[in-house]
């Protein structure tokens, strides 16, 4: 089972969203950021938000988990020593799962070409 390492402080959150590239897709945005030299992890780390326009508690960790289960499973995708942070927007809850995928993957190509 492949696994991942989070991101918990909000100054992390915000350095990759002050600093990185985004991608905006209709379920998500996806932030990157390379790692600082002084920080190499030689793994990728992510975060993920969902703000209260998506609904109530429920539906907001509703969409985290689907997030974090896209990300599990397309683990093998992603550039290691990067962080990301994906924004759920209300998409999240509605979009097939292979949509949502698909969505992930492509993101991830297109952020890593600009």
């Amino acid at each position: 089972m492949a696994s991942f390492i989070s991101l918990k402080k909000r100054q992390e959150f915000k350095k990759i969203s002050n600093l990185g590239k985004r991608w905006v897709t209709s379920a998500f945005i996806l932030q990157y950021l390379p790692q600082s030299e002084e920080l190499v992890l030689h793994h990728a780390r992510f975060g993920f938000t969902a703000s209260r326009k998506i609904g109530g508690a429920v539906q907001r960790n509703r969409a985290r988990r689907r997030l974090k289960e896209v990300v599990r499973l397309n683990i093998v995708h992603v550039q290691p020593n990067c962080d990301y942070v994906l924004i759920a927007r209300d998409k999240a809850l509605t979009l097939n799962f292979q949509k949502l995928e698909k969505d992930f993957r492509w993101a991830l190509a297109h952020i890593h070409a600009l």
